[in-house]
Protein backbone atom coordinates (compact mmCIF):
# COMPACT_ATOMS: atom_id res chain seq x y z
CA UNK A 1 0.00 0.00 0.00
CA UNK A 2 1.50 3.36 -1.03
CA UNK A 3 0.23 6.12 1.28
CA UNK A 4 1.01 9.89 0.33
CA UNK A 5 1.61 10.71 3.76
CA UNK A 6 1.50 10.04 7.32
CA UNK A 7 1.33 12.48 9.94
CA UNK A 8 1.71 11.56 13.48
CA UNK A 9 0.62 13.38 16.85
CA UNK A 10 -0.04 12.93 20.03
CA UNK A 11 -3.50 12.96 21.56
CA UNK A 12 -4.75 12.58 24.83
CA UNK A 13 -1.15 10.84 26.04
CA UNK A 14 -1.20 8.57 22.72
CA UNK A 15 -1.24 8.59 19.16
CA UNK A 16 -3.07 9.76 16.33
CA UNK A 17 -1.69 8.32 12.86
CA UNK A 18 -3.67 10.55 9.59
CA UNK A 19 -3.07 8.47 6.59
CA UNK A 20 -3.32 10.37 3.11
CA UNK A 21 -3.81 8.87 -0.52
CA UNK A 22 -2.59 9.90 -3.27
CA UNK A 23 -6.13 9.32 -5.44
CA UNK A 24 -8.46 9.63 -2.61
CA UNK A 25 -10.09 12.54 -1.08
CA UNK A 26 -10.50 10.50 1.65
CA UNK A 27 -8.30 10.26 4.68
CA UNK A 28 -8.12 7.40 8.18
CA UNK A 29 -7.57 8.60 11.27
CA UNK A 30 -5.96 6.30 14.04
CA UNK A 31 -6.57 6.36 17.40
CA UNK A 32 -4.90 5.02 20.94
CA UNK A 33 -5.64 6.55 23.67
CA UNK A 34 -7.21 6.57 27.47
CA UNK A 35 -10.50 7.90 25.82
CA UNK A 36 -10.33 5.70 22.36
CA UNK A 37 -12.39 3.11 22.47
CA UNK A 38 -9.89 0.20 22.76
CA UNK A 39 -6.86 2.27 23.92
CA UNK A 40 -7.03 1.55 27.39
CA UNK A 41 -5.68 -2.07 26.19
CA UNK A 42 -3.52 -1.32 23.52
CA UNK A 43 -5.93 -1.72 20.35
CA UNK A 44 -7.10 0.79 17.89
CA UNK A 45 -9.78 3.25 16.78
CA UNK A 46 -10.31 3.66 13.16
CA UNK A 47 -12.42 6.86 11.49
CA UNK A 48 -12.72 7.56 7.79
CA UNK A 49 -12.62 11.14 7.06
CA UNK A 50 -13.66 13.28 3.95
CA UNK A 51 -12.43 17.20 3.97
CA UNK A 52 -10.64 17.08 7.65
CA UNK A 53 -14.04 15.37 9.56
CA UNK A 54 -15.62 11.86 10.02
CA UNK A 55 -17.00 10.83 6.72
CA UNK A 56 -20.41 8.90 7.90
CA UNK A 57 -21.15 7.90 3.94
CA UNK A 58 -18.03 6.60 2.51
CA UNK A 59 -19.58 2.50 2.45
CA UNK A 60 -16.83 1.46 4.92
CA UNK A 61 -18.67 2.49 7.95
CA UNK A 62 -21.22 5.19 9.23
CA UNK A 63 -19.22 5.62 12.72
CA UNK A 64 -15.76 5.31 14.32
CA UNK A 65 -14.31 1.49 14.49
CA UNK A 66 -12.75 0.38 18.14
CA UNK A 67 -11.25 -2.61 19.33
CA UNK A 68 -8.88 -3.18 16.16
CA UNK A 69 -5.79 -4.98 16.41
CA UNK A 70 -3.07 -3.49 14.05
CA UNK A 71 -3.67 -5.93 11.12
CA UNK A 72 -7.61 -4.85 11.13
CA UNK A 73 -6.46 -1.30 10.70
CA UNK A 74 -3.95 -2.41 7.50
CA UNK A 75 -7.05 -3.96 6.22
CA UNK A 76 -9.36 -0.82 6.44
CA UNK A 77 -6.76 1.66 5.45
CA UNK A 78 -6.14 -0.73 1.89
CA UNK A 79 -9.68 -0.46 1.47
CA UNK A 80 -10.01 3.64 2.17
CA UNK A 81 -7.24 4.24 -0.26
CA UNK A 82 -9.02 3.00 -3.21
CA UNK A 83 -12.48 5.22 -1.83
CA UNK A 84 -12.62 7.61 -5.13
CA UNK A 85 -15.52 9.86 -4.08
Amino acid sequence: MTTQKVITKEAHGGTQRIFSFPNSPYEASVVCHKYSYGGDIGLFELAVLKGGKVCYTSGITRDVIGHLTEKEVQKYIKQIAKLTS
